[in-house]
């Protein structure tokens, strides 16, 4: 079964960069639309959604689309008014789509940091550069090391009494000489790791290899191609004014016409892609495993 997690990295990359960065250029609401529906299908299929990144969106787009208005007074069609300032539906409506734009990113980021393994990141990074690779490798090795390290220096001076946590005050000293000691112990294991990759002989060679196990299919070039095309179509479309859309003084009508129609349909089979893979790799799965139960 052909899932959107296990095509080539470089497609995956491709993919979340292009779809975040139409959905973050074009303000039409037919694109957020097909931008957040998309984002939200694919994080709750890849088991990246979690019940507090939902409450937390929600109140970040009741935040942001409230607030909207108490700054930008822009639009014809008044509300009410706050201290004075005018609270139009046009920057409601306006601050909604931002809020929406940015939630879908983050969702897309969300999706991207749960498929994406340090293993693919560093096949894709390796091909542009072995040595960009080594040290982002190292700082998502250094991570976790370093957050562990933090509790072991932690429980040492608890232990020893020099961490204590009675009031803030207190607490605040003792996270700071705790943070202080990691950052030591981190920085002395940087110099060691840098002489030891010294006296090894790292980068005495004129062109540095790299390995990866992930190698392009056919179903990932046609996979690239369809995607690098479809981005270029939309963009294209865009660049072109197929997608125009305003806010203020007042709405725009929704009427894309015929350009503007192919641009958002194709952007929401782009948006929908994730889904729609592994929707049919399911189903060809099942189609497959039943006809052969009745062949057997």
């Amino acid at each position: 079964m052909i899932r959107f997690k296990d095509f080539h990295p470089v497609l995956l990359t491709v993919y979340f960069i292009s779809v975040a960065a139409i959905g973050a250029v074009l303000r039409h609401p037919l694109i957020q639309l097909a931008s957040f529906s998309g984002a939200l299908s694919y994080l709750l299929i890849s088991g990246a959604a979690k019940p507090r990144l939902f409450v937390s969106s929600a109140v970040f787009f009741v935040i942001l689309a409230g607030v909207n208005p108490l700054f930008s007074h822009n639009g014809v069609t008044v509300l009410f008014f706050v201290n004075g300032g005018a609270y139009t539906l046009e920057a409601l409506l306006f601050g909604a789509d931002a809020a929406v734009m940015i939630i879908s990113v983050f969702f897309r980021l969300q999706s991207f940091s749960k498929i994406m393994t340090s293993e693919k990141i560093l096949a894709v990074t390796s091909k542009l550069s072995p040595g960009l690779s080594v040290i982002i490798s190292s700082a998502i090795r250094s991570i976790p090391l370093f957050v562990r390290r933090s509790d072991r220096i932690r429980a040492v001076q608890t232990a020893n009494g020099m961490f204590r946590d009675e009031n803030l005050i207190d607490r605040i000293r003792g996270g700071l000489s705790v943070f202080s000691a990691t950052v030591g112990s981190a920085v002395e294991q940087a110099l060691n790791t840098a002489d030891s990759m010294d006296s090894r002989g790292w980068g005495c060679g004129r062109r540095r290899t790299s390995y990866s196990r992930f190698r392009f299919l056919p179903a990932d070039t046609a996979a690239l191609i369809s995607v690098a095309a479809a981005a270029a179509a939309i963009t294209a479309g865009a660049a072109a004014g197929c997608c125009r859309y305003s806010f203020y003084p007042s709405l725009s009508p929704i009427r894309p016409g015929i350009c503007g129609t192919a641009v958002i349909v194709l952007y929401f089979i782009l948006s929908f892609l994730p889904v729609l893979t592994d929707a049919s790799g399911r189903i060809r799965w099942r189609f497959t495993c039943g006809a052969a139960k009745k062949a057997g």
